[in-house]
């Protein structure tokens, strides 16, 4: 039955981007690799890979599974579509934002009705080199109109139904953009200068039972992500964490916990000055034994 079934019957080989089941499964796609967070793809969606209607196949043979590798040369737009995007993501930092509060002061919904989701990425997201990042989806069978931002410059289109990559191929003047149904387009305004995205705070900590097992930071005041942060690894007996805060940020509070609030190191709250122009910030943290004379409420020795 596999062999004698054909799943691409409907595509024609001179207009593969123009077929419904292939922009319906770019635009899905789409929306992953623009979208924050960590991307994941299903191996074989550049070829256009098929199941043949087994929509379970973890029990199936190879006929139903294997990857049919000469479908990239078949369907060789698609690969390009998809090599596109992959390559706009990883030279724009404004779709790999790094935390909660970073992406809800860099991003701007425009409009999420009537199968249309529009937001724009502002101010150089995440240091890019792009001022604003307009990204667009139409989930409608036809064409739809999409006001765009006010700009002192023209919109330069990275992406739509034809294309993908990180280069405009065309540019609109008029204060909307119409998009093909079933389609994406990303557009940017203009070059600007960005700000340092931010700088870094290196946390060095030290115990003298040398068990660092679940050990974490707990911060707040970063800017970029608050909340938990681990102890990624060991350099010269420390247990290392890297913290990234906004470049304006001039304290940053932390705790020492075990796991998630098992115990603390330490008797309260703790702060890092890194007011300055400095990009990197090094602080060692250390347990160590208190003298007679010591504080007893306070454990942690910290120098910077």
């Amino acid at each position: 039955a596999v062999a004698a079934a054909d799943p691409y019957i409907g595509i024609d080989p001179d207009d593969i981007l123009g077929n419904e089941t292939v922009r319906r499964t770019l635009l899905a796609n789409g929306m992953i690799l623009t979208s924050q967070g960590i991307p994941f793809l299903q191996a074989g969606d550049e070829l256009l890979r098929s199941k043949y209607g087994d929509h379970n196949s973890y029990r199936s043979p190879d006929a139903v599974n294997a990857i049919r590798w000469e479908n990239k040369r078949k369907f060789l737009p698609v690969f390009e579509y998809y090599k596109g995007l992959i390559t706009l993501r990883r030279e724009h930092p404004a779709f790999r934002l790094h935390g909660r509060q970073e992406i809800e002061r860099s991003l701007e919904f425009l409009r999420c009705d009537g199968g249309v989701v529009a937001y724009v990425l502002k101010n150089n997201a995440g240091g890019d080199a792009w001022n604003n990042i307009v990204v667009i989806f139409n989930a409608n069978p036809g064409p739809v109109s999409q006001r765009l931002p006010e700009t002192d410059s023209c919109w330069n289109i990275v992406v739509d139904h034809t294309a993908a990559g990180a280069d405009a191929f065309r540019s609109v003047q008029d204060p909307e953009v119409q998009l093909e149904g079933l389609s994406m387009m990303v557009l940017y305004d203009k070059y600007g200068q960005p700000e340092p995205r931010s700088k870094m705070i290196e946390i060095r900590y030290e115990r003298p039972d040398g068990d660092y097992r679940g050990w974490n930071l707990w911060v707040w005041g970063t800017g970029i992500q608050d909340g938990q942060h681990d102890f990624r690894q060991m350099e010269d007996g420390y247990a290392v964490a890297r913290i990234e805060v906004l470049p304006e940020t001039s304290s940053v509070g932390y705790i020492l916990r075990l796991n998630d609030w098992e115990e603390k190191d330490g008797a309260g709250d703790r702060f890092i000055d890194c007011s300055g122009s400095r990009e990197r910030v090094k602080v060692t943290i250390r347990d160590r034994e208190q003298e007679n004379s010591g504080d007893k409420n306070d454990p942690l020795q910290m120098t910077s």
